[in-house]
């Protein structure tokens, strides 16, 4: 199971409070919300960066190093999907 991280939840603490627990390994940067606002507007593929740099910082990494575990737990995820259809 993996979870979806958006820029209001990094920024609300109870947010941080909730990502805290869930392991790293298993989080995803959701890209796309219409009920999701971020600066008054919905968050887009153009906020995962910056969610991403934001979760590379609580993991005591770099940005390269946190988009490469968010991208690794996609590809995992998305082969998890391939393999279940084929089944």
């Amino acid at each position: 199971m993996c979870f979806s991280v958006n820029p209001a939840m990094i920024s609300s603490p109870s947010g941080r409070r909730l990502l805290a627990a869930v392991p790293k390994e298993r989080i995803l940067v959701e890209t796309d919300g219409p009920y999701v606002r971020h600066g008054g507007r919905p968050v887009s593929p153009a906020d995962a960066p910056s969610v991403v740099a934001a979760l590379a910082g609580r993991w005591g990494m770099t940005t390269t190093e946190g988009a490469a575990l968010v991208g690794q737990t996609l590809i995992q995820l998305i082969a998890k999907a391939e393999m279940a259809g084929a089944a």
